[in-house]
């Protein structure tokens, strides 16, 4: 029979109160508990303390599949690969092993092998799970430039002096210094607050994070869009709860 704490922890959890799941299960046996744990420990930002946990809980479809997202996190493609494909192996049907092994061949650059983890996850949960639009390197280029002309006159002065391009997904490196390997974009530099010194500046737009959650050219071009605002708005030294948009 199943630990009454155990189903209020993953329920506190879904809601966001990782301290108070946390609470819970501490002190707790047995496989759940210790992903329940896990999870806890890298919502809270514990990724080294929730990997650890991960490596010694049984070996179960949702264990791998936090393995991998922590791995993930921590710019370690390979492993995350490994740990994704054994998620995949333990329960084939189960959409989101098949995500998240899409997710990780597509940090890879494996982008046919990602899509087609990514048509397997729609086709067993497609109220869920959409298979990406993509476009050519040349053709995602012009989406930018069509987007970065929708920007509202007000804000697309604030674009004079900043370099908008595109790159994959962030690299290592970016993820380490404290990126996400799911960012959609990045603004580098300084904000207009502190002058322009560090001219030009960045936006980086990540393409196939974009195109991941895109399932049709116009979703994709309103998430590129709003991706730049977003962006513009760090630009004008906004934090994330005052951005307008």
């Amino acid at each position: 029979m199943t630990d009454p704490k155990l189903d209020e922890a993953r329920e506190l959890l879904e809601e966001g109160a990782f301290e108070e799941g946390l609470e819970l299960v501490d002190g707790l046996e047995g496989s759940e508990a210790s992903y329940l744990t896990a999870l806890a420990r890298f919502e809270l930002g514990e990724l080294e303390t929730a990997l650890t946990m991960c490596r010694g809980a049984s070996d179960l479809a949702e264990t791998r599949y936090l393995e991998a997202v922590i791995l993930l996190s921590l710019a370690r493609v390979d492993e995350a690969l490994a740990s994704a494909q054994r998620a995949v192996e333990l329960e084939p049907d189960r959409a989101d092993c098949h995500y998240i092994l899409g997710l990780v061949r597509t940090q890879r650059g494996e982008i046919e092998r990602a899509d087609r983890s990514f048509q397997k996850a729609s086709e067993l949960a497609p109220d869920d799970c959409d298979t990406p639009f993509r476009l050519a390197p040349e053709a995602f280029d012009l989406a930018v430039e069509e987007a970065l002309g929708l920007v509202p006159e007000e804000f697309a002065k604030y674009l004079e002096n900043v370099e908008v391009s595109v790159e994959e997904v962030p690299t290592q490196e970016l993820v380490q210094s404290g990126s996400t390997f799911d960012d959609l974009g990045l603004y580098i530099g300084a904000s207009i607050q502190w002058g322009d010194s560090d001219f030009p500046d960045r936006i980086l737009l990540f393409q196939r994070n974009l195109e991941n959650i895109s399932p049709d050219r116009e979703t994709l071009i309103q998430e590129i869009r709003d991706t730049v605002l977003h962006e513009v708005g760090h630009h004008m030294g906004l934090e994330e709860d005052e951005l307008p948009f």
